[in-house]
């Protein structure tokens, strides 16, 4: 596995031998790496190009969340790895048509990307009468709100994403001609590669992503720390935004006294865009807590910890988890709620987020208070 450093990805989609190659994936975060590895290691493919870009938080585009020491599995002498500082693919129709009729067809080729459909990237690919897979992966939590509702948060774009523009009619239009212009040497075939599926109007887990993703972290990431028997995980939100601090500090305080009664070791893990160091000063006066620096997801964490309990508030990791691994889970975002000043925007999200997974796995648990924990009981 090779690493490069590209200012965007126009000069790698023209250089990239995509006949030897069986896929490209686009990555930001360490879940959308997860969910990439899982579904590879399941359908056997090694040689491609992986682009990590910039964290997708409006407020901070200059720094990545993965870095090389993710990468923890090498599929093979022809995979590289691109950070790229500006996606920038420009959108050329004549792309769609750009194949050529008289190449042998070759393996199937795969696109990975996070939420929805890349049309730049699309059409801008040399096929080459290869059949295309093309595997929209898990975004996180907001992946599933109903159409409308996926930008809850990122009120403070100035300006739609051309991801965000071709929605709608337009979308359907260019995913027409894309399909019918490949359909002519190069099929295209649309999956949704998502932990979790509606039921009415809940969800509930996919078995087939949920194996794999298990049978992925127990196959690598197992040992990649030690931890203390009988433990717990608690997983800090990227909190700055949900209510004020003092509230954050109300809050966290409270919890930690009640965590201090079981006796038990607790390991917290910071949201990736949490850079607070205020919080840490908190964390000072508990001494049977234990800070992790780990860039790995929490996911990813579990089979070496097996902690008792994982508990944290509007985390995607407190969904996941209960579904892959089966173990007790308790999501308190419904404290947030108590509090007067919080973001409006933060408390449609948790009503949403209550709707749809409240049922999602019968080990996952939402409290409205401290109390409901009862790891302390007999």
């Amino acid at each position: 596995m090779q690493f490069y450093d590209k200012q965007n990805i126009v000069n790698v989609l023209e250089d990239f031998e995509y006949g030897k190659a069986e896929f490209i994936a686009f990555i930001f975060s360490s879940w959308h790496l997860d969910m990439f590895y899982s579904w590879i290691i399941q359908n056997r493919l090694s040689n491609g190009a992986i682009f990590v870009l910039p964290q997708s938080d409006v407020k901070n585009k200059s720094r990545y969340r993965l870095n090389a020491d993710n990468f923890v599995l090498d599929m093979g002498y022809n995979t590289h790895v691109y950070f790229i500082s500006e996606l920038k693919v420009h959108l050329n129709f004549r792309g769609i048509v750009r194949l050529n009729f008289f190449n042998q067809r070759g393996k199937p080729f795969h696109i990975f990307n996070p939420g929805g459909i890349n049309y730049q990237v699309l059409s801008n690919l040399k096929i080459k009468r290869r059949e295309i897979h093309y595997v929209q992966l898990d975004e996180g939590t907001s992946t599933y709100f109903p159409e409308g509702k996926k930008g809850l948060l990122l009120h403070d774009f100035k300006k739609p994403s051309f991801q965000k523009q071709i929605k709608g009619t337009l979308g359907r239009y260019l995913k027409k001609i894309l399909a019918g212009a490949y359909s002519v040497c190069s099929p295209v075939h649309f999956t949704r590669y998502f932990l979790f599926r509606k039921k009415r109007n809940a969800l509930i887990a996919n078995a087939e992503p949920a194996v794999n993703l298990s049978n992925y972290y127990q196959r690598l990431y197992s040992g990649i720390q030690s931890f203390n028997n009988n433990s717990i995980l608690l997983l800090k939100d990227f909190d700055e935004e949900i209510v004020p601090f003092r509230n954050i500090i109300d809050m966290y305080s409270k919890l930690l006294e009640q965590l201090k009664v079981t006796g038990l070791k607790v390991y917290l893990k910071k949201h990736p865009n949490d850079q607070i160091n205020k919080f840490d000063e908190l964390l000072k006066k508990y001494k049977f807590v234990e800070q992790l620096n780990s860039g790995f997801s929490a996911e990813a964490i579990i089979p070496s910890m097996k902690p008792l309990l994982v508990i944290g508030g509007i985390s995607t990791s407190l969904f996941t988890i209960p579904c892959i691994y089966q173990i007790r889970t308790i999501c308190f975002m419904n404290k947030y709620l108590k509090y007067p000043e919080l973001n409006p925007l933060y408390k449609e999200r948790i009503k949403m987020m209550n709707t749809l997974f409240s049922n999602v796995s019968p080990h996952l648990e939402l409290i409205r208070e401290w109390d409901q924990i009862g790891l302390n009981d007999d």
